[in-house]
């Protein structure tokens, strides 16, 4: 459908004990979190899909939007999703758009 909800599960760090940490520390670290936002992605697609199934069962329709309409859509909503980040430091915003949390607009 929209693939709007991924789950969250924070990981927080003062990053001048991070810093501190040995590289391979660190670095496990690291790929722990990338292995676990993937598979994370993954489970809440799945339950996308059996959502979608569980919605279509009861006769629900689901319009799906073409590249086009989604296009569209992102171009419509664009000035209210900046104002939002216009309120929120942008180093952060930097940050989330660096790691693909967030779209680049």
């Amino acid at each position: 459908m929209t693939g709007h909800f991924h789950g969250i599960a924070l990981v927080l760090c003062n990053a001048r004990s991070l810093a501190s940490w040995p590289d391979d520390v660190r670095s496990a670290l690291s790929a722990a979190v990338s292995e676990s936002t993937a598979a994370q992605w993954k489970l809440a697609f799945e339950h996308e899909v059996a959502a979608r199934e569980a919605l279509e069962a009861q006769g629900i329709n689901i319009i799906d939007l073409d590249e086009a309409a989604r296009s569209a859509f992102k171009q419509a909503v664009g000035t209210v999703i900046e104002q939002g980040y216009s309120e929120l430091p942008q180093e952060l915003v930097r940050l989330l758009r660096d790691s693909g949390a967030v779209p680049t607009t």
